[in-house]
């Protein structure tokens, strides 16, 4: 082990025991104040994967029909955060699905911005 790398806490492996599979690996490496690279390895070595919890979940019904709801209102950032999901795995399931949204949803201008502030 390196200087630089802390000790993990019982604490900090029972937040991954209970958080895998519910929350991204960024997310909770923000709220332990860890790297995502950081979270992957403890959860390697704590063994929580396996074929019924692995990595890569099924998508439910469920989440597939809030997918197929939302679609047009929100962005893959938002869907993915609402379901516990990456922006990539949202789009990847949207061409799974052959989903398409009515208009490409873009980003406000400065411009827009600035106009709708007045």
């Amino acid at each position: 082990m390196s200087k630089n790398q802390k000790l993990w806490t019982t604490e900090e492996d029972l937040f991954l025991k209970k958080q895998y599979g519910q929350m991204t690996f960024q997310r909770m490496g923000e709220h332990l104040n860890r790297s995502k690279e950081s979270v992957n390895k403890r959860i390697v070595r704590l063994n929580l994967r396996n074929e019924e919890n692995c990595l890569h979940k099924k998508w439910t019904t469920e989440q597939d029909t809030f997918l197929k709801e939302n679609i047009d209102i929100m962005n893959n950032r938002e869907i993915g955060n609402h379901l516990g999901k990456t922006p990539s795995s949202i789009a990847t399931r949207i061409k799974i699905l052959k989903l398409t949204r009515r208009e490409t949803l873009r980003r406000w201008t400065n411009q827009e911005d600035e106009y709708l502030l007045k």
